[in-house]
């Protein structure tokens, strides 16, 4: 079965490719009272689709509350050199990127710019490096399946977001070829050396019935050079969701996989650092599949999301929702649309290859009035990471915050009474912060909000308010 593509508005932009720097904006150091409670700051908006989208409508019926595949963040926030906090917002042409700088202390946006592509290419996705350089992940539809088909180029920033170098990938370069990228899930990039990861998505060439199947695909990219290159050896299909994470040395790529295989797949790479892929004799791979899931191949409902990836010293940290599905709750097993998903973390031990599965949460599968939201992983210090989520318990609205080490124990847990937690992208620590954008409401589309915890000891977390 092909999946869908997103159904996404007008792709194409107009004018050359090029940075606007825009004026600085009027936000002031306090938020005012139009803000939802808690929220510090109002950061734009986004209408496309975020995470996993709610209301599973397209491949299964019932009380499972998300799609069965993920769609790219809305925003992209990371801490910067200077220590201010960086977000960037994808406007709805696709084509256009504003990039805020926020003061963590203040709340106030202190500088926009603007990014543009043009010639039928669009964002997709963007990663600023320790060396304070942003990435931008771009790609071009290649209706034709041709080889020589530039598909994918990700464009390197200064800091003052002025493009000084680009590296493109020709479809031809990608094993089974890239009709379009992505063709589900969200791309993901991280930085080994002077070596920059991208795992991603994208429909590969039509079969023999002209469907374009899809299909994850990973590549490299040479940062001092802006040379890009493929490697097949992270295939997974279909692809649902897409991480790439590194602990200095190992590449660890994890796929959401309903068919081949119909898991959810971590592929662990040493190399890289020593050459591109195809150069590098030391590059090798293993496999392994962390979470199998029942039911025919190709069925895309696989009762899982995954939403949080990370590698640390005793291992690989994933977490998302599952039904009860190989690990049952309260007795119940399946992972049918009827059944209510709940938290999830595994902990792997790369060395070894074992996993450890444990529940966030244990509300009954069978209650659909009881929602668990899709929780989101990040370091916030040394071998300590958290992972926060909202439950909806009938009426009731919480913030749930888990402090969990890489060998997945569970140091810390909280929780906060009608605070919001409908993420719109990756969380990311600024000094004793830990940042992330949320909605208003029940959705992850429309305008959104800047939220904060205070960090400075991890394991006493508090929530910043006005």
């Amino acid at each position: 079965m092909v999946t869908a593509r997103r159904v996404l508005a007008a792709l194409a932009a107009t004018g050359l490719i090029a940075t606007g720097v825009g004026p600085l904006t009027t936000a002031g150091a306090r938020p005012t009272s139009a803000l939802p409670a808690h929220a510090l700051q109002r950061v734009g908006s986004y209408r496309h689709p975020v995470g996993y989208p709610p209301k599973c409508n397209i491949v299964c019926k019932g009380n499972f509350p998300y799609s069965p595949w993920a769609y790219p963040d809305g925003y992209v926030i990371a801490a910067r050199a200077d220590g201010l906090l960086e977000v960037s917002r994808l406007h709805l042409d696709s084509a256009t990127m504003d990039v805020d700088t926020i003061d963590p202390a203040t709340f106030a946006i202190t500088t926009r710019h603007t990014v543009r592509v043009s010639g039928g290419w669009t964002i997709w996705d963007d990663y600023l490096a320790p060396d304070g350089s942003l990435y931008v992940l771009t790609t071009h539809a290649n209706n034709s399946d041709s080889d020589s088909r530039d598909v994918v180029a990700v464009r390197k920033y200064d800091a003052q977001l002025t493009q000084v170098g680009i590296a493109k990938l020709a479809s031809g370069a990608v094993s089974g070829g890239v009709n379009f990228a992505p063709g589900s899930g969200s791309p993901s990039m991280t930085m080994l050396g002077t070596k920059l990861l991208v795992n991603m998505s994208r429909l590969v060439y039509a079969a023999a019935g002209g469907e374009h199947h899809e299909a994850s695909f990973a590549f490299v990219v040479d940062t001092s050079t802006m040379t890009a290159a493929a490697t097949g050896a992270t295939y997974v299909s279909h692809s649902f969701n897409q991480f790439v994470a590194t602990d200095g040395s190992l590449s660890v790529f994890l796929d959401h996989g309903d068919a081949y295989p119909r898991a959810l797949t971590i592929d662990g790479i040493t190399g890289y650092l020593t050459g591109m892929p195809g150069t590098c004799s030391d590059c090798m791979v293993r496999r392994l599949e962390i979470l199998k899931f029942r039911g025919s191949l190709g069925n895309n409902f696989t009762g899982a999301t995954a939403n949080g990836f990370a590698v640390g010293p005793s291992g690989a940290l994933t977490t998302g929702v599952a039904d009860p599905d190989q690990h049952g709750l309260d007795g119940v097993h399946g992972n049918r649309p009827a059944l209510m998903p709940n938290a999830y973390l595994i902990s792997t031990d790369l060395a070894t290859g074992n996993s450890r599965f444990q529940w966030l949460t244990r509300n009954s599968p069978n209650y659909p009035k009881d929602i668990v939201g899709q929780p989101r992983l990040v370091q916030v210090a040394t071998d300590s990471y958290a992972v926060l989520f909202e439950e909806r318990l009938g009426k009731q609205r919480l913030l749930e915050y888990r402090l969990v080490d890489s060998a997945g124990d569970v140091v810390t847990s909280r929780t906060w009474h009608n605070v919001h937690f409908s993420a719109m992208g990756q969380p990311a620590v600024v000094g004793d912060r830990l940042f992330w954008i949320g909605a208003r409401g029940d959705t992850a589309m429309g305008a959104g909000y800047l939220y904060a915890l205070t960090i400075k000891d991890p394991a006493k977390p508090t929530l910043v308010s006005r």
